[in-house]
């Protein structure tokens, strides 16, 4: 498998949308990076927390595009052919895959947060979170990465056609982060709210607080929240969220490290199930 994998990276550092997405990954974190016009007021401080993990949200959709084109080439240039018919296993195909497309995503992620911890620490930026706490939240970002390269690994593996590959991948992960930002939305409900009462003249006379119609509890409360956490985009949407508006960092009863092991078990379970379909697949 190592002779795979050497040839998978020497073709990727050879890949012109592997640097491409390198160059859009460093311009990104640089315009995230700098402040913007309220954060350059004075006495305002500005907080690059949020900016600096940013990359999370957008780490499906990258790694559709460049994951969905880099292996899609393999079956339209014959290469996956041609690895067969030399000898090479099935099992070691994929995981050279998967490997090489996960340093790639990984890369991606590496270069946007350097990029803007370089620039937003040269204008000023600064850190409202513990440092330790944002190395654990990155840790998380890198496994995002990883999950959503598993995903698209198995796409991309069992799709022959490149077009129908990037299609795919594209429409799993835009499909992925709508059902997170829609679950993240309805936890979000809050259980009460305030109805405002007014007299025969219209005018205001007493505030009554109702329960929130919209407000889920219970079982179903408990699955989204799991759901959420399981989900790799669930867990950019949580984090980026929660240090854009300075919540208390989620980090309490070793939370950050159970979604190291779903993000773990998410890219397990998709590699598992890509193996499983790729070694019965009729590649022509």
């Amino acid at each position: 498998m190592s002779r795979l994998v050497n040839a998978g990276f020497a073709r990727l550092f050879k890949n012109k949308v592997f640097y491409g997405v390198v160059i859009f990954a460093a311009v990104f974190g640089i315009l995230q990076g700098t402040p913007g016009v309220l954060d350059k007021m004075d006495g305002a401080t500005f907080y690059i927390d949020s900016q600096f993990l940013s990359f999370s949200l957008l780490s499906g959709v990258v790694s559709a595009c460049f994951t969905g084109l880099f292996l899609g080439t393999e079956y339209s240039d014959g290469t996956m052919r041609n690895k067969l018919i030399v000898g090479h296993g099935r099992l070691s195909i994929y995981f050279s895959n998967f490997i090489v497309c996960c340093v790639a995503n990984l890369i991606f992620t590496a270069v946007y947060d350097t990029s803007t911890l370089i620039t937003g620490l040269s204008q000023g930026g600064e850190f409202m979170t513990d440092v330790k706490i944002l190395v654990l939240y990155a840790i998380c970002g890198m496994l995002i990465a990883a999950s959503f390269t598993a995903m698209m690994v198995f796409l991309s593996s069992v799709i022959g056609s490149r077009s129908r590959s990037v299609v795919a991948c594209f429409i799993l992960a835009i499909g992925v982060a709508f059902a997170s930002a829609y679950i993240n939305g309805r936890l979000q409900e809050p259980e009460t709210y305030d109805r405002y009462i007014t007299d025969a003249n219209g005018e205001f006379s007493a505030v009554e607080t109702v329960p929130n119609p919209g407000y889920v509890e219970g079982a179903a409360r408990k699955a989204m929240e799991t759901s959420l956490e399981i989900l790799p985009s669930g867990q950019a949407t949580v984090i980026v969220s929660t240090l854009s508006y300075g919540d208390e960092p989620v980090e309490e009863a070793g939370t950050l490290y159970k979604w190291m092991g779903y993000s773990a078990l998410f890219a397990a379970a998709f590699t598992a199930a890509g193996i499983g379909v790729f070694r019965k697949k009729d590649i022509k």
